[in-house]
């Protein structure tokens, strides 16, 4: 989960100090999302509220700059920078005309618009595309017409939208044996159709 709400974006949230993940303490920033902070210690186990903010580069003109179009999404639309037919089966990249500075410890993922998806079958190669924290250049996206129809494609259409999301960067650790589970390892169809 990449946001979760609060009452208030001027409360502070008491927060226990460990998590599933091994981190200690929390942060909550002023958006709403909650990512969790290793540098925070053992302290008081306070969510602290801090200034979160995704800058934004526009490379063309044309460029639209992503906005929330309800204060409760999830997701900013973003929006393609040239023409383009898609013929069904085929897939392009659509250049949008940004570049993006995600905050220390986050991605933006990519992903598919519904509205796209179940009126004309148009989704992404590789949804959910990520966007490193530490990726400066131009975001493209790879939309695939799955419809029976060719697509035409306008400069300014909202091709995709973006969510910025929490990255958790673990050690990676080589052993000779995993712990055993229910499941083991049944891999696809091992639950039936």
């Amino acid at each position: 989960m990449c946001r979760s709400h609060a009452n208030s974006a001027d409360a502070v949230t008491e927060a226990p100090t460990s998590n599933p993940y091994g981190f200690e303490g929390h942060t909550r920033y002023a958006g709403g999302g909650f990512f969790s902070d290793p540098a925070a210690g053992s302290g008081t186990g306070r969510l602290e509220e801090i200034a979160m903010v995704l800058k934004v580069k526009r490379l063309r003109p044309e460029a639209v700059v992503p906005s929330f179009a309800h204060p409760d999404d999830s997701g900013m639309d973003i929006h393609a920078v040239e023409d383009a037919v898609l013929p069904p089966g085929a897939w392009a990249k659509l250049p949008t005309g940004l570049a993006f500075e995600p905050p220390p410890g986050t991605e933006l993922q990519v992903r598919p618009r519904s509205g796209l998806a179940a009126r004309h079958g148009i989704s992404m190669v590789n949804a959910p595309a990520t966007i490193d924290e530490g990726y400066r250049g131009e975001v493209a996206v790879i939309l695939v017409n799955l419809g029976n129809e060719p697509f035409r494609i306008a400069r300014g259409d909202r091709i995709a939208q973006i969510v910025l999301c929490p990255v958790l960067r673990p050690e990676v650790v080589e052993t000779d044996s995993l712990s055993g589970t229910s499941r083991g390892s049944g891999g696809f169809g091992s639950t039936g159709v």
